[in-house]
């Protein structure tokens, strides 16, 4: 009888336990693993599918407009496909913008079987840290790349860990009154970090002082400028030792970078990663210019990037499928129209919900809000310099990140009342 009942207890919880795992090994596995991600969303999205589809009916109003909100970006984006020469291209585009529409699927999932918790969330957010730490000492010290990374790019690698250390700090502030968490986060935040200086990724760490400046804001109340002078101290001492065991250290690669800025105001130079990005942004005005509005079409790029070329208009000769900055990607593809909705649909309304959400709260309550209002930061920043939306891990990233941090924040409201469980 013992063995028939856990049969049944395995039969109808196996789905769970096995998507809970893949959760709690996402932030570890999503950029070092290939294909890790694809295989958790689209296991979330048929769970929606299948298994809770029904509950859409139960969303709440903000719900409803934040994913309104990213269908109708995936629409806008569809239908610039009427203006793109090169369909082929537009058409591969398309799987990537696929992610918005489907998320809606994937967050009635997680938010009818609630399999993931504050304290799981940051559990894999330590795992994470360790694994990402192990994984750049590893490639860098004993296989002697020059960057740290596995089976992604070094970008994906170094956005991906400096998330986690940003969100392990953010715990540490939070949950600071109990000194073993404090202590903890703090220690894997810095693993996260040697992760991400390791990687080589310079635009990793330009969302450091914008996540200080988002944190002093939401603070400004609670800390005087004394406490404000010590965190920034802090971050400084513990980047400056880091610096000291990374090779190439930070500071020799900033120092690079005003090097080859330098090199493209005198010589006009653009064989430089950051020379590249600076013709490839003033192309990409360039190409928007000529349809201002509704853009040129999604996947032409590169198409409308080569006949600049030809016409002598464009200072580089390696021919690249976006702009390495989602704002200019939306603008050349869709105008200021596709521009204005991913501004409204993926930072602004996302960002007021969960500020919102964190002024409601007091104490330990607002580190789900909190995660949110972080997540919205780091891509908002890493979007500046990277074409994240160019690539399948980065969108699945921002979205189940996304997700999570509304799933903790809404399963948190009036000790979960407010959610519906329907059933199957």
């Amino acid at each position: 009888m013992q063995i028939t009942t856990a049969g049944l207890w395995l039969k109808d919880n196996f789905k769970l336990y096995t998507i809970g795992l893949l959760i709690f090994l996402f932030p570890a596995f999503s950029s070092t693993i290939q294909h890790s991600s694809g295989l958790l969303f689209y296991l979330l999205v048929l769970g929606g599918i299948f298994f809770a589809a029904k509950s859409i009916a139960h969303l709440s109003k903000q719900e409803k407009i934040i994913f309104s909100g990213f269908l109708i970006f995936f629409l806008i984006m569809c239908l610039s496909l009427v203006n793109t020469a090169d369909m082929d291209a537009g058409i591969r585009k398309i799987e990537r913008y696929l992610h918005f529409p489907l998320a809606v699927f994937a967050y009635l999932f997680l938010r009818k079987y609630q399999i993931i918790t504050i304290n799981s969330f940051v559990f894999s957010l330590y795992f994470a840290s360790v694994f990402l730490f192990s994984v750049a000492f590893y490639t860098t010290n004993i296989l002697g790349q020059s960057r740290a990374a596995l089976d992604h790019y070094p970008i994906i690698f170094g956005d991906a860990a400096i998330l986690i250390s940003v969100l392990l700090c953010a715990h540490a502030v939070v949950f600071h009154q109990s000194r073993w968490r404090l202590l903890l986060s703090f220690c894997m935040a810095v693993l996260g970090m040697y992760a991400a200086l390791a990687s080589g990724s310079r635009g990793a760490f330009i969302v450091l002082p914008f996540v200080l400046v988002l944190m002093w804001f939401l603070y400004r109340k609670q800390i005087s400028w004394k406490k404000t002078l010590s965190a920034i101290g802090g971050i400084g001492v513990v980047l400056f030792l880091l610096n000291l065991v990374v090779t190439p250290s930070p500071y020799e690669r900033t120092l690079k970078v005003f090097k080859e800025i330098e090199a493209v105001n005198e010589s006009g130079s653009y064989r430089s990663s950051t020379g590249a990005r600076l013709t490839m942004w003033q192309d990409a005005i360039t190409i928007w210019k000529e349809s201002p509005i509704i853009g040129t079409g999604m996947g032409d790029f590169a198409h409308d990037s080569k006949e600049l070329i030809e016409l002598g208009k464009a200072n580089k000769r390696k021919l690249y499928g976006h702009a390495h900055n989602i704002f200019l990607d939306t603008m050349v593809a869709a105008g200021l129209l596709g521009l204005f909705c991913l501004l409204l649909a993926f930072f602004i309304y996302p960002f007021y919900f969960f500020y919102q959400q964190f002024n409601c709260r007091s104490g330990e309550a607002v580190f789900a809000p909190l995660a949110g209002l972080l997540v919205i930061t780091c891509f908002f920043v890493f979007g500046l310099t990277e074409g994240w939306m160019a690539r399948n891990v980065f969108v699945r990233m921002y979205a189940i990140y996304f997700l999570i941090a509304m799933v903790l924040v809404l399963l948190q409201n009036n000790g979960h009342k407010k959610f519906d469980h329907v059933k199957d």
